[in-house]
This record gives C-alpha cells, structure tokens and sequence, in this order.
C-alpha cells in the first residue's frame, strides 16, 4: 500500500469551542495539526457530538479523513476496537473527565471514579489496545498530563 497516510488516535478530541468561537480543547487543538498534516485521525471522546462536530469541521477545513469513536471507559465495560485505516502510527492521550472546582471534601466517589476512569485508565487501555500496532508501524505514544494533579 504506497502512498498510504499515516493513522493517529487522539483521545479527547471532540470539538470545544470557547465565547471567542476559537477552539478550546487540546484534543481538538491536536486534531488539527494532525489533519493539517495529512494523517488519518480517529477521534475518541465521551460527548458524540463534539466528536461530530470536530468531525465536520477537521473534514471541511482541512480534507482529512476522519473517523469518530464515542467511548467511554468504565470499570468491567468492553469497548469498541476499531480498523477501518488497518495501521496506527500514533496515539495521544489527552482526554480526562473530572467534576472540577468541587472542593475536595465535597468529592463522591462517583467523582473520583470519573477522573481515574477517563484519564489514568483510559490511557491505560488504550495504550494497551495500541502497542501491537504501535510496534509494527514504529509509532508514537504522547500522554498529557494536568496542572490539576499538582493541587490538592
């Protein structure tokens, strides 16, 4: 298969638009330079429709092939893998949940379970799912990381 675009994988890459109308999510952000670059990308996150609305936008600004993937990991779920570019080049990590500004002592459970799930977890498994197809193309691994995880 010459000439084949490269395939990267970006968690949290739905479509955040801030007041200004400027994009405002890092996976989207991220979603971009890929797509402008001329990859394949697969966009995963929690919310179908600012996956289909990255979806659309990425498709008409830049020409990219795009496939969304609503998931969310929760504990015992099984979700979906999918192939329809056959290779992965790359995988970036940067999607996480949490009930921000709850003061601590105000957290549930629930709360603390959401940002274990979306963020350590997920990463996790899809670093996991990614390796074999990693290994045979060479590929890539970025995980991000928030300044919240300095505060307590």
């Amino acid at each position: 298969m010459e000439n084949q675009k490269k395939t990267v994988i970006i968690t949290g890459g739905g479509q955040v638009l801030l007041d200004n109308g400027r994009p405002g999510a890092i996976g989207y952000g991220i979603a971009c330079a890929f797509a402008k670059a001329g990859w394949n990308i697969v966009i995963t996150g929690r919310n179908k429709q600012k996956l289909y609305d990255a979806k659309e936008s990425l498709e008409k600004e830049y020409d990219a092939s795009v496939l969304c993937v609503p998931a969310d990991i929760e504990y015992g779920q099984d979700n979906e893998k999918v192939d329809q570019f056959k290779e992965i080049h790359g995988l970036v990590n940067c999607a996480q949940a949490s009930a921000s500004g709850v003061p601590f002592e105000q957290q549930t459970l629930e709360q603390f379970n959401l940002a274990i799930y979306s963020g350590l977890y997920a990463t996790f498994f899809y670093m996991k799912a990614a390796y074999p197809y990693l290994k045979k193309t060479k590929g890539s691994i970025v995980n991000f990381g928030s300044g919240a995880a300095l505060f307590g």
